[in-house]
């Protein structure tokens, strides 16, 4: 988290000298969840889940073709489970909260390719039978991940491809409430619209307005 906290106030000190845009994101995120427990069983595999996101990103030009890119986004996810003990359960329900840094490079003036790392939670995970809420409760589950993104702009549109491979597995030992995943991967499709709000400085035109 504090990692986090020193990127966003490193992004707000470079809009004083630096090439910055931020703006809005829309889309749709796909999801792969998959249990390591014979009494958890999930049925939503092979990127089948699929939830509205929302958020925002800010890119920060560094050299020539090459930008910093944070992003964030929020979804909602309910996950189609069940349980083989005494309290049954039909479905699992959590946020989503994305964080992702990275690295893209322009391989012309549209398309874009980027390489980073994510550091994504899971917050608030409940149990659910027929939409009743069932003993037990995680607050946070903390994961990172390997991230991959390729786009193309048209003006100040954005579309992205993002594809987010887990790096983190989970073990939850309370025994009404087994949550025991492999690391989560997922493809994100979305679309932004990137407003410019700081212009990189050209000391040679203001050299010659001297």
């Amino acid at each position: 988290m504090k990692f986090l906290f020193f990127l966003i106030f490193s992004f707000h000190f470079s809009l004083l000298s630096s090439q910055t845009y931020i703006g809005p994101k829309f889309g749709l995120d796909f999801m792969q969840i998959e249990s390591t427990n014979p009494n958890f069983f999930i049925d939503n595999r092979s990127f089948t889940n699929i939830s509205p996101l929302i958020g925002f990103n800010i890119e920060q030009k560094l050299i020539k073709s090459f930008y910093l890119t944070y992003q964030f986004f929020y979804t909602y996810k309910v996950i189609s489970a069940g349980l083989h003990a005494l309290i049954p359960i039909t479905s699992v329900k959590f946020s989503y909260i994305a964080n992702r840094v990275s690295i893209n490079s322009y391989v012309n003036k549209k398309i874009h390719l980027g390489l980073g790392i994510s550091f994504d939670n899971l917050e608030n995970v409940k149990n659910y039978y027929d939409n009743e809420l069932r003993p037990g409760n995680i607050e946070i589950i903390s994961e990172k991940g390997i991230v991959f993104s390729i786009g193309k702009k048209y003006k100040n549109f954005n579309v992205e491809i993002l594809l987010n491979y887990g790096l983190t597995s989970y073990n939850n030992e309370y025994v009404h409430f087994i949550f025991d995943i492999k690391p989560i991967n997922s493809i994100g499709l979305t679309l932004s619209y990137d407003i410019k709000v700081g212009d990189s400085l050209n000391f040679e035109k203001k050299k010659s307005k001297k």
